[in-house]
């Protein structure tokens, strides 16, 4: 599911802006706090598709440092570079189709709306970049967590190795080696001492599964998938 997160935010983001700007209030709630809508070139109400397009733009405006932003105050018509490149204007929102064809009721561009519109032009990409990195983020954290339950388990195959190497015996338990868990995100490790192959298993906290060792390393995973699994565990 985390890997639909990012897909899930564009597709939420966009649709707010598209929507918005094609409506017939021609603004998202920030533009209407500001008095002033989207067009197109003649003053029109601008279309779904073309709303889609703006939106995008605004991307190509964000990585270049919000330079396509700051543009707004350069240009004649007050057009950002995302405007240029959809084909549309900013203007006060009681404009009129003719009184923007004759190049009147341009976006008023006082100090506010720049500071605004600095501030917040890269929160699309900003919204992008977080909804991939929070998922990454927590997969590193799980594959961190998992990487401490193998070297659990390996540190009770050495003291089930010492033990034996002093005793020439296996242990009853894995206790009675003085061996205990370390970590605080394995919640416990147990050991299997009999039958021709010795089991350990160190359970995570966050996670349901174990990992397996004996005196011929074994490592894998149940259940688990091999992206959070250290790289000589996996399949």
């Amino acid at each position: 599911m985390s890997s639909l997160l990012p897909l899930f935010t564009i597709a939420l983001v966009w649709l707010y802006f598209a929507f918005m700007h094609s409506s017939a209030r021609q603004a998202t709630l920030g533009k209407m706090a500001f008095g002033i809508k989207v067009t197109d070139i003649e003053g029109g109400r601008i279309s779904f598709l073309r709303a889609t397009g703006r939106y995008f733009a605004t991307w190509v405006s964000s990585i270049l440092l919000a330079i396509g932003f700051l543009m707004a105050g350069f240009t004649a018509r007050k057009q950002g570079l995302h405007d240029l490149m959809a084909g549309t204007l900013v203007v006060r929102a009681d404009a009129e189709p003719e009184s923007v064809q004759a190049g009147g009721t341009t976006m008023p561009l006082g100090a506010g709306v720049l500071v605004v519109a600095v501030l917040l032009g890269p929160v699309p990409v900003v919204g992008l970049l977080a909804a991939i990195a929070i998922p990454a983020y927590q997969g590193y954290l799980s594959r961190s967590q998992l990487v401490e339950s193998v070297l659990e388990a390996r540190n009770a195959r050495t003291a089930i190795e010492t033990h034996y190497a002093q005793k020439r015996e296996l242990p009853a338990t894995l206790s009675e080696t003085g061996y205990r868990p370390s970590s605080s995100h394995v919640s416990r490790v147990d050991a299997t001492l009999t039958g021709p192959t010795l089991e350990i298993r160190a359970v995570p906290r966050a996670s349901r599964g174990w990992h397996r060792a004996a005196f011929e390393w074994i490592c894998s995973g149940d259940n688990i998938p091999n992206k959070y699994l250290p790289a000589n565990c996996r399949q």
